[in-house]
């Protein structure tokens, strides 16, 4: 499940985006055990709207490394001794924090949140994430109860000690895996190279949705709107796939510093060829904020039926190459693949990674043959 629940509440501010653009600063979250609840506690997404202060930020921290001990054996006339091998203990993570509303009944609900995102037996994820590392988490849990008496009251912001546990020890990240790749029979790419001041250029046709005027075009770099709020569109590519097997990318451009929010970005799998783009096919829509939230549909006669949504705490950022595969990840020809990955040449030592340093899986769906809408197939749904 996504999470519902995020601290600090509304948009991603200013200073947010541009720390996250940056780079510089690292980021830390904690994500409840049943993944429901996430409080960014350190880096930009930490950063809060003053009229929305309720969050939970971090004053001090330590114990991020665990304990050990090296065994050792010593013979009865041995000078020194010998090593065996090294135990690691428990890690202990004690954490200074403030908690803080905008009037005592707000704060009520902040330290309602966080007390119940933790647990003593079922763990949830601590997160670190650098654009030099990516991300790495640990799997906590709830330690011992604070020692600092918690207030409540009359009170707004407190500041107290937090104690949890991972009793594996270790920190970990997403798995590194060697794949071979994908021959694609039909391959067609547009990279926005010519600029055209009011459309995409001749090899796209365009369905505008709403009145409130406005279009799409090129850049001679990428593709950007001149939308007004109210009106979408959606662009089919004039290239047809040569079977119903399908792989879809883009990637993300720059995005605004100035705070404020990119429209939703689509993309589309087995679009109809003829007639109005976005009636028929399967769309991933990619919506921002604090977090991204990625919805994938399918469309028959214009009718949506949602097959899943996911969240990632991570929001979406320039360079980001997002993947839609259709039919190709299992035995069905009606399975799709999201995978979120990075664009740069990691092998260019001058070009700082982003925080994806790796294609990451991010959903598997496979519809349902038992669905009251099943998506079209064939030679008249291959376009994209």
């Amino acid at each position: 499940m996504p999470p519902l629940l995020r601290y600090p509440p509304g948009p991603l501010t200013p200073a947010g985006r541009a720390g996250l653009l940056s780079g510089r600063q690292p980021m830390m979250s904690y994500l409840s055990p049943d993944g429901t609840v996430v409080f960014n506690l350190v880096g930009p997404l930490a950063i809060f709207d003053r009229t929305m202060p309720e969050r939970i930020s971090i004053v001090s921290l330590k114990g991020l490394i665990p304990p050990w001990e090296n065994i050792e054996q010593k013979g009865a006339t041995q000078d020194g001794a010998t090593y065996v091998t090294s135990l690691y203990d428990p890690m202990l993570v004690e954490m200074e924090i403030i908690a803080q509303g905008r009037n005592p009944s707000y704060f009520r609900d902040v330290m309602r949140a966080w007390v119940d995102s933790w647990d003593a037996k079922d763990p949830g994820k601590l997160s670190w994430t650098t654009r030099e590392l990516g991300t790495w988490w640990a799997n906590v849990q709830f330690d011992k109860p604070p020692l600092d008496p918690i207030l409540g009251g009359l009170w707004y912001r407190q500041k107290f000690r937090w104690y949890a546990k991972a009793y594996d020890a270790f920190w970990r990240t997403y798995d590194s895996t060697a794949a071979f790749g994908v021959h694609y029979a039909t391959t067609a790419t547009d990279n926005f190279s010519t600029s055209y001041p009011t459309s995409l250029g001749p090899d796209w046709a365009i369905n505008y949705l709403g009145t409130a005027g406005g279009y799409i075009y090129s850049t001679g770099q990428a593709v950007a709107s001149a939308l007004n709020a109210g009106t979408t569109a959606v662009a089919r590519f004039a290239t047809q796939t040569a079977g119903d097997i399908q792989t879809i990318m883009a990637t993300i451009g720059a995005l605004p510093t100035d705070g404020t929010h990119y429209g939703a970005i689509d993309l589309w799998a087995r679009m109809n060829n003829t007639g109005t783009p976005g009636t028929d096919g399967i769309r991933l829509r990619i919506a921002p904020g604090g977090s991204t939230i990625f919805t994938l549909s399918s469309f028959v006669g214009g009718v949506e039926t949602v097959l899943r949504q996911a969240t990632s705490v991570l929001p979406i950022q320039p360079n980001d190459q997002i993947m839609l595969t259709a039919g190709a990840i299992t035995d069905t020809l009606r399975s799709y693949t999201v995978q979120i990955g990075s664009a740069i040449d990691y092998f260019n030592a001058n070009i700082i990674p982003t925080v994806r340093n790796a294609v990451l899986p991010l959903m598997t769906v496979i519809e349902s043959a038992t669905a009251p809408i099943l998506s079209a197939l064939g030679t008249a749904y291959q376009s994209t």
